[in-house]
């Protein structure tokens, strides 16, 4: 669980009496939030060589393997020296972390600097990581979806190519939405991921707002931010992912695509749709 719930959680938790470098770190989790990161504050991991007490971890799912960040705050006066940086490399070589980050803005010495070219480790600050990164992220995230939303397609169309004894036994498991008919059909999944599709091609122009349709309703809501695009379209394609494995016979008896959903996705609708 992340606990950095939301903008005004952070401006409390920033605005209370702690040491500068305490809110150094959470401006640090917060901001990875922002860029969709699920995130622990002093966080102690076991490596193969030793236990690490991490300033800020930063997780991200990407097309279903679980990226690890780890990240140093350093709130100084001056800039950091190079045994900082070669610490860090260390860390992140022995708990097996795909990145390291040391966030600092007072600049890190020269050698800190050479330590850390042609390594996993980038050394910034709060602005310029926030300028430099999170459109990176962004098109990492959303090719990740998109390569998730054509497979998903893929399987739904090879479906047909089944023999006819399969592909009754197969849409006999089909517990989805209804179609535009008001039939019992994949085709109602199909319609939805090539929707959402354009709808992921929309949020990698920014072109905000985006429209979103959930999937027991015709009408559409707009989305505004990152944070609540990535639990709705990322929970959409896990639900049909969830309902094709259930009609192939991967998946566990269920008696309504509903309770496939993932539960984040449907109570933030249920919160939309309240206001």
């Amino acid at each position: 669980m992340s606990p950095l719930s939301s903008n005004d959680d952070v401006q409390e938790q920033i605005s209370m009496k702690k040491p500068e470098w305490k809110n150094y770190e959470i401006a640090v989790g917060s901001l990875m939030e922002e860029l969709g990161f699920d995130v622990q504050i002093n966080e102690r991991i076991e490596g193969v060589r030793g236990v690490h007490d991490i300033d800020v971890t930063a997780r991200m799912n990407i097309g279903g393997i679980t990226q690890l960040w780890v990240i140093e705050c350093k709130k100084w006066n001056r800039p950091v020296p190079k045994e900082r940086v070669l610490t860090l490399l260390g860390i992140v070589s022995d708990v097996g972390a795909d990145r390291g980050l040391m966030f600092s803005d007072r600049g890190f010495q020269s050698g800190a600097i050479r330590a850390a070219s042609n390594a996993n480790v980038t050394l910034t600050s709060l602005e310029d990581f926030r300028q430099d990164a999170a459109q990176e992220i962004h098109r990492l995230r959303l090719r990740r979806m998109n390569e998730e939303i054509n497979k998903l397609l893929q399987s739904f169309y090879a479906l047909g190519q089944l023999t006819e004894p399969d592909r009754s036994r197969v849409l006999a498991r089909y517990i989805g939405p209804t179609d535009i008919l008001g039939e019992k059909s994949p085709l109602a999944l199909t319609g939805q991921l090539t929707f959402i599709r354009s709808t992921v091609d929309q949020a990698e122009q920014n072109e905000w707002p985006v429209p979103f349709i959930p999937m027991d309703s015709s009408v559409p809501f707009y989305v505004a931010d990152w944070p609540t695009f990535y639990v709705l379209i990322e929970g959409k394609i896990e639900t049909c992912k969830r309902i094709y494995e259930h009609m192939t016979g991967f998946g566990g008896e269920v008696l309504d695509w509903t309770e496939l959903q993932p539960s984040e996705m449907t109570e933030l609708i249920n919160r939309i749709r309240a206001n």
